[in-house]
Formats: structure tokens, C-alpha cells, sequence
């Protein structure tokens, strides 16, 4: 994961970091808590393993052994790189072994991340790429996302100019009702949005290994084979971001519950403007970021509590404050694809 985080960052990057940050080591046991309140300080761990644990221990009344969620070793990130307020799950981390870590004030990295596009692009990549990775490694993932809350994330971090780059490179793509848009262990070539109706993913049964897959002549998936309904996708959802922070295939099967129109942008579209268009790049993967960010909070809410009655709303003041901005967004892209398509048929934001 060292390498990983190296390869993203550059010479500069690295310096600021070594300049901003104040170093700390763990001894073996001992922990590091990032609380409800808001977590000020960012670490990078430099050295050492560390346990994710998803509550603190003394919370963890149904269970008298805590369970490790994940396992954080050199070159990951802990804490949240968007608002401290946003953390919405407390957690509890602990020292598998004596840990060297670097920590960065929030507010400090914050302003560096606002003034320095390239900086921003490099350091979202690296925690998009390695959150991306972490969440492979943890099983318990069918978890459905409230509805909109990507749609929200999406269109409130991208700008006008990027949505309309999007329209330019892309093509609309229409999917009649109980089409198979992906199927499982496939890589996609492509970035979708959608535009109008809505998908629904279920988790599929499968013990080949990912390469048998992939290159499996047959498509053709029997009914005993499509497990659990993971998520239903609607209006502004991403279909196919996990190709940018080099996720494998899952074993997933999406399809059309209506009929569905989405707009489809080439990967290698997405990544030359990813490395000709730094300003593009940092907002970007920031919003991936934010995506897999959100997925991992509702993993640690799993985990926290069996009872769903007793989890915690992750709505915040925040995100809702940037719903009329991303509707807005929304409607502006769809109005200037219906311009040029000369269509009158109009598509609204709420289904």
C-alpha cells in the first residue's frame, strides 16, 4: 500500500505532508479513537498494522469481544478527508504491533486541498484507490444505500464545465425493461449515468474464480444462481466509477427494471481528461472518494449495531444543503441533452 499511496503523490506533495505533519508512534494495544464529534487530525500510517474496530469496545454491550473490521497497514489514510462533522461512526483503532504515524491538522489539510488543485488531485486518487482496496478485503458489503445519495454526491462535486465535457465525450444509451445492463465478473469499458429510469443490482452466486468469469463464453445466469438485491439505482447514479480506482469485477448482476436512458462516457475518455485536466482530476476523484467513503460508513453502522432500528441516520446538515445544488446540476445537464437531442420530453430529478 506504500507503494501505492508513492505512486500517486509527487516529489512536492510528499514534502508539504513531511512539513505539515507532526509524527506519532503507538505501542502495541494501545488506541486512537475518532469520535462522533469530528476527527481534527488526518494520520497517514508510515509504519506498523493497525485493527479497525467498528465501535468502541466499552459500546459493544451485545458483544464482549469488539470484531475487527479491517486490518489498516503503511501507506493507508485514517480520519475523514471531507468535514469532521461528517464522520457519522465512531470508531476505535488499535495497534497490532508499534505503529509510526504522521498527522496532519484537518483544518491545515483542508486549506491545502481548497488552494492546490494538483495536491488535491494526487492525495483523493491515493484515498479513492486505497479505500477502494480496503473494502475488498471486508466481506459484509450488501448494504443499500439510501435512495439518491450518490446522485447527490455526484452532481453537488462536479461543475458545470465538467457535466458539460461529460455530454460532449458522451453517448445516450437506452435500456429496454429487464435487460441485462451488467453482468457479473465483467470489466466495463465504460462511465454511466443515469439519465431516466432505474436499475436493480442482486448479488450472484458464483464460485469460479473472477478470471473463469470473465472469459466464461456464457452469460446466461440461472435463477438459483441470483442471490440478495443489493441496490436499486435511479436518476444521477454512476454505473462503472470502480474501473478509476482499479477495482475488481464483482460478482453482481444489474438490470433494468424499466426502461432506462443513460449517458455513456469511454474510459479512456475519462482517463486522458483525468491526466490532461488537473482541476477535473482533483474534483473527480474526490467524488469517488465520497462514494466509497459512504459505502464504508454503512459497512461500520452494520457492524456497530445488529439492530437497524438502532443505527444512526447518516444524513447530515451538510448533504442536505447540497441537494437544491446537485437537483439543480441535474436538471441543467438534462435540459441541455433534451436541447440537443430536440426533444420536448422533459426528465425531473424526483421519481
Amino acid at each position: 500500500m506504500t507503494d501505492l499511496l508513492l505512486q500517486c503523490l509527487s516529489h512536492q506533495d510528499c514534502t508539504w505532508l513531511t512539513t505539515a505533519g507532526q509524527s506519532l508512534t503507538l505501542q502495541k494495544g494501545q488506541t486512537l479513537e475518532t469520535t462522533q464529534s469530528g476527527q481534527q487530525q488526518v494520520y497517514i500510517v508510515l509504519a506498523g498494522r493497525l485493527s479497525v474496530l467498528p465501535y468502541p469496545l466499552e459500546h459493544s454491550a451485545r458483544s464482549p469481544i469488539a470484531q475487527s473490521l479491517t486490518q489498516v497497514t503503511a501507506g493507508h489514510f485514517i480520519g475523514n478527508l471531507s468535514q469532521p462533522e461528517n464522520t457519522p461512526a465512531a470508531t476505535l483503532i488499535q495497534a497490532l504491533e508499534p505503529t509510526q504515524l504522521l498527522g496532519i491538522s484537518w483544518d491545515v489539510l483542508h486549506q491545502k486541498l481548497k488552494a492546490d488543485p494538483h495536491f488535491a488531485a494526487h492525495l483523493y486518487q491515493a484515498a479513492a484507490l486505497l479505500l477502494a482496496q480496503r473494502l475488498q478485503t471486508i466481506a459484509h458489503t450488501n448494504i443499500q444505500a439510501p435512495a439518491q445519495r450518490e446522485s447527490v454526491t455526484v452532481f453537488s462535486g462536479l461543475n458545470d464545465s465538467d457535466l458539460a465535457w461529460l455530454m460532449t465525450v458522451g453517448q445516450i444509451e437506452s435500456i429496454a425493461q429487464d435487460q441485462v445492463f451488467s453482468h457479473p465478473g465483467k470489466p466495463s469499458d465504460r462511465l454511466s449515468i443515469i439519465l431516466d429510469g432505474a436499475f436493480v443490482m442482486h448479488q450472484i452466486n458464483d464460485d469460479r474464480s473472477p478470471l473463469m468469469q470473465t472469459l466464461s463464453d456464457s452469460e446466461t445466469i440461472s435463477n438459483s444462481a441470483i442471490g440478495a438485491e443489493l441496490a436499486r439505482l435511479s436518476k444521477g447514479d454512476w454505473i462503472g466509477d470502480r474501473i478509476f480506482v482499479n477495482a475488481a469485477p464483482t460478482n453482481t448482476l444489474i438490470t433494468a427494471i424499466r426502461e432506462t436512458q443513460l449517458l455513456s462516457i469511454p474510459k479512456w475518455r475519462i482517463a486522458a481528461k483525468l491526466v490532461h485536466d488537473v482541476e477535473f482530476a482533483s474534483r473527480f476523484y474526490q467524488v469517488i472518494w465520497m462514494l466509497l467513503k459512504r459505502q464504508y460508513d454503512l459497512i461500520l453502522q452494520q457492524f456497530r449495531q445488529d439492530d437497524p432500528d438502532e443505527r444512526e441516520d447518516l444524513s447530515d446538515g451538510q448533504f442536505l444543503d447540497r441537494v437544491p445544488l446537485a437537483e439543480a446540476n441535474f436538471e441543467w445537464m438534462l435540459n441541455q441533452i433534451q436541447t440537443q437531442l430536440g426533444t420536448g420530453r422533459t426528465i425531473q430529478w424526483q421519481s
